[in-house]
């Protein structure tokens, strides 16, 4: 019986305490995915690119 006790630990793994915290902040993996089929259309997100600096805000 002693011989099962001590072979024991190796054949069941042990039980370990684990805490997760909610500290982490999500981040996004890609900061920004633009795609742009036409001229017009980057032509127009420039535009509103430039918008966006001069008035400091973000509409995209």
């Amino acid at each position: 019986m002693e011989f099962i006790i001590k072979l024991l630990p190796y054949a069941v793994p042990k039980y370990t305490h684990k805490t997760i915290s909610d500290d982490t902040l999500e981040l996004p993996i890609f900061d920004q995915i633009q795609i742009v089929t036409l001229v017009d259309e980057k032509e127009r997100l420039e535009k509103v690119e430039a918008y966006e600096k001069e008035h400091n805000v973000q509409i995209l």
